[in-house]
């Protein structure tokens, strides 16, 4: 009779193996709690004091459009918030001389600790400048800092407030009155090449008999008179040129549309007179009258003017009137008469008088065209005596605005450093003190036991699957039917020896004490630590060992 070798599932190996190795998950899951508990001890508590500081935009009241904001002493700052108050020279002089009770330690420390202790300070100093919803208005800047000391860190950002404030006031003042200087000699530079510009072209001015007040191409608003005749008379021929073959287009236009309307008007019309019945003869003459006025109105206009559109709406609506009259007299006897057609005989005289006008513009452009060339013959003899004179009117009114915007920017400069001697103090406001919280904020006592119980079990739980399945051998009956061809009888079960069995039970034993002995080590000596009253108790050593390390996670 074979043994059963039916496979067991995964699930149920697994706890079996769990069950089997328990001890193997249990000491790691204790030695890491133990550790995680006596360092969330240990471990620093930090305050997290915070403060916030109000940059208020001081602007340039003499710059009235750009309003130059950039002139402020405040808002220097709010561009690189994050270097200007984690300094470490700044740092450095407050911990090292204004706030020294409040770190005895960097005291008598040597150089390479002070470094490491001015860099931990500055790790854990926090600057968040708040986004603004608008371009406008105040920024705001949230500054934070960490310590084991609540008193020591509402001092140091205090402290930090200060040198900051300062700081800003006498480095604003320097860097402005560096920057006024270098626009002085801009000032000084740009008058000078205005001098030197405006002798040039006064000097060529009086050797062409030319107005030095006035463009070359300008005219003298004094006299009244052209600086040159030449050019003048050519610009206005050909701003007449413009306007004469804008009309010519017109009456083009015009005559074409009272041809096509002179074509398709017939030369005669029928009227009907009516013999008896409702006789609207006066009603419907009036109202042709009255189209005759329109369309007259319209041979003034050209088809694009917007009374033009009103009347020919105007002229519809009545023959739409004067057909509604035909049709009423046609209930009684009506009698058709063939007559002469007036509009034709009008459309006629229209086409006459704008073919006219066309003639008139067409002649209009020659002589225009003609005049033209003869004054573009003229100035081309000019030109090189008046390019020299612009180029020069161009040097001098270049120089005259360099030296207006280097005035404008100097003054501005200068009322700009008036402005920071009055608001450098006022454009930083602490809108928040750093307070002391009530307790440490940082790290979380519970949430460092939760994590070391919880990774304690996963270490030892990955003892234990790897102690289980990383022995190159058949580990159960199932495995080694799982690789043969023939049925298994029988398993023969590990067999122990007494021996074995003390030896097994001693190393058992001499584990249990020895973690016991190294737990119950830990526990009591953090228990010791964490009473002030008790920890003369410790030696200096473990003491001085453990201060070291408080202060790495410092």
């Amino acid at each position: 009779m074979s043994v059963d070798v039916t496979p067991t599932g995964q699930v149920q190996e697994f706890v079996a193996v769990l069950q089997r190795r328990r001890w193997q998950i249990i000491l790691p899951a204790l030695f890491v709690l133990t550790f995680g508990a006596a360092f969330a001890v240990v471990v620093p508590k930090k305050y997290v004091v915070e403060t916030r500081i109000e940059l208020t935009e001081t602007r340039n009241p003499l710059d009235y459009i750009g309003k130059n904001p950039q002139d402020g002493s405040t808002l220097r700052e709010a561009t690189n918030v994050q270097e200007h108050v984690v300094n470490y020279e700044r740092i450095k002089t407050i911990v090292s001389t204004e706030l020294i009770e409040y770190w005895p330690e960097y005291e008598r420390a040597d150089r390479a600790t002070q470094y490491e202790i001015l860099r931990k300070v500055m790790e854990n100093v926090s600057v968040t400048p708040v986004v603004k919803s608008k371009s406008i208005g105040s920024t705001f800047v949230d500054i934070d800092y960490k310590d084991i000391d609540g008193d020591r860190a509402v001092a140091f950002l205090e402290r930090v407030n200060t040198y900051w404030f300062e700081e800003i006031r006498a480095q604003s003042e320097a860097d402005l009155a560096t920057e006024r200087d270098v626009l002085a000699e801009a000032e000084h530079d740009a008058r000078v090449e205005y001098k030197n510009a405006n002798d040039d072209w006064g000097k060529l001015c009086r050797q062409m008999g030319h107005n030095p007040a006035i463009a070359p191409d300008s005219r003298d608003r004094g006299s009244g008179a052209a600086v040159d005749f030449i050019y003048e008379a050519l610009k206005e021929y050909q701003r007449k040129q413009q306007d004469n073959e804008v009309s010519l287009l017109n009456a083009r236009s015009e005559l074409k549309s009272h041809q096509d309307a002179l074509a398709v008007e017939p030369d005669t019309v029928r009227q009907v007179q009516l013999q008896e019945g409702a006789n609207f003869t006066e009603q419907i003459a009036a109202a042709e009258q009255a189209i005759e006025g329109i369309e007259a109105e319209l041979a003034r206009m050209t088809p694009r003017a917007k009374a033009y559109e009103r009347n020919t709406k105007r002229i519809e609506l009545i023959q739409k009137r004067i057909a509604g009259l035909r049709e009423r007299e046609k209930e009684a006897t009506q009698v058709d008469v063939i007559v002469p057609n007036e509009n034709k005989e009008l459309l006629r005289g229209q086409v006459r008088e704008k073919a006219a006008a066309v003639a008139m513009f067409e002649n209009e452009r020659e002589l225009l065209k003609s005049k033209i060339d003869e004054f573009q013959e003229k100035a081309d003899g000019r030109s090189n005596d008046y390019l020299l004179l612009q180029a020069l009117w161009s040097e001098r009114t270049e120089a005259v605005e360099n030296l207006a915007a280097a005035t404008r920017e100097l003054r501005m400069k200068e009322s700009a450093i008036l402005l920071n001697k009055e608001t450098a103090a006022s454009g930083l406001r602490v809108t928040m003190a750093p307070t002391k919280p009530d307790a440490p904020s940082e790290p979380s006592v519970v949430l460092l036991v939760a994590f070391s119980l919880f990774a304690g079990l996963a270490l030892g739980m990955a003892i234990a699957l790897v102690s289980e399945y990383a022995r190159n051998s058949y580990r159960t009956v199932t495995d080694l039917a799982a690789v043969l061809t023939v049925p298994v009888l029988g398993a023969i079960t590990v067999i122990v020896t007494e021996r074995e069995a003390r030896r097994a039970l001693l190393r058992r034993a001499v584990v249990g004490v020895s973690s016991v002995v190294i737990l119950a080590s830990v526990a009591s000596m953090v228990y010791v630590w964490s009473d002030e009253d008790m920890q003369g108790m410790l030696p200096v050593s473990v003491l001085q060992a453990i201060e070291s390390f408080r202060l790495k996670l410092m």
